[in-house]
């Protein structure tokens, strides 16, 4: 007969989540192994060295995606990996150990009154409500942007692209909306901070002549 194997549990006070690897503490209170890139305090991914944000874990094969495979497979959610949503005609993925997506009901949800938005970082509320990872800033009660433990105001995140500017980078184009370039539609002239080169109305306009 083997031995049956216990789970171990966090030390925190009041948490009751399982403690990861050889330490006393779940993910979200410093248990696990922890990225090694400088300054990140990230949980490393699988038997590599780096948090997902840093290139850790598997990464998804479709051609020029860098993003982490999902679910035992070889795409990252948005390319069709990982577990779906159950509902019929939804392609969105499955979140929080759900059948469902986060608009479906999937996910842990934010336990302030009345509040339907998913729980982050580990916490019971949404980032509205004070959960997820906050700001180190003295007396700052902000959300804290990608592997950094700063809000934007406060320099975490990425920063503009743009020689001598300090801002945060917006939308994924790695630029402020100061200093992002002109959107790439016909005659449009509005700011375009998307990695797409397009402002989310030509966006809109491209997706649909797509479908046609």
């Amino acid at each position: 007969m083997s031995e049956k194997k216990f789970q171990k549990w966090c030390q925190q006070p009041g948490c009751s989540k399982i403690a990861q690897g050889s330490s006393q503490f779940c993910v979200a209170h410093g248990g696990g192994k922890r990225c090694k890139r400088e300054g990140c305090k990230k949980v490393a991914i699988g038997s590599t060295e780096f948090c997902v944000t840093h290139g850790g874990g598997k990464t998804c094969v479709h051609e020029n995606c860098i993003k982490i495979a999902q679910g035992g497979t070889d795409y990252c959610m948005a390319h069709g990996g990982g577990k779906r949503c159950e509902i019929p005609d939804c392609t969105k993925g499955a979140v929080g150990g759900t059948n469902l997506c986060a608009a479906h009901g999937g996910g842990k949800r934010c336990e302030y009154t009345e509040c339907r938005k998913i729980a982050q970082g580990g916490t019971d509320y949404c980032v509205s409500h004070g959960g997820g990872v906050r700001c180190s800033f003295p007396d700052c009660d902000k959300s804290a942007v990608g592997s950094t433990d700063l809000c934007i105001g406060h320099g975490g995140g990425k920063r503009c692209q743009q020689p001598g500017c300090d801002r945060g980078a917006q939308g994924g184009g790695g630029f402020c909306r100061k200093h992002a370039p002109t959107c790439l539609g016909n005659d449009c002239k509005v700011k375009a901070v998307s990695k797409s080169g397009f402002c989310p109305n030509c966006n809109r306009k491209r997706k649909r002549t797509d479908m046609v």
